[in-house]
């Protein structure tokens, strides 16, 4: 039986195609170099995180480079990107497991997961 959401392969589908596209633009840019690991990305994609904070900080400011989106949605499609690019490198299936992580959800955690905030 599927769930609610791991019925989508349009959404896998062109997750992928748009990863495959990520990890050659970031191999063409030197950031899959046969010396980085797995770790470097997590941690690279967690400095990006932090980049996207640090915009909150600053207040809903346009991204310096990419001036028509706000700074916190540049870097936060940074993350986005790192992990489509570890999607391709390590040969993970991200997308298909964000599916399967919202049907669990939807099926078996309630509001808040049961946590009181």
């Amino acid at each position: 039986m599927q769930g609610k959401f791991s019925g989508d392969e349009h959404f896998i589908y062109h997750f992928e195609k748009v990863a495959k596209k990520v990890n050659a633009l970031m191999t063409e840019q030197g950031f899959n170099e046969p010396d980085k690991s797995i770790a470097d990305k997590i941690l690279h994609a967690h400095s990006e995180l932090t980049e996207s904070f640090e915009c909150l900080r600053d207040g809903r400011k346009a991204d310096k480079n990419v001036k028509e989106f706000l700074g916190i949605e540049v870097q936060l499609a940074d993350v986005l990107g790192l992990l489509m690019d570890m999607q391709v490198q390590y040969k993970l299936r991200i997308g298909a497991a964000l599916l399967a992580k919202m049907d669990f959800n939807n099926e078996h955690r309630g509001y808040l997961h049961g946590r009181e905030f």
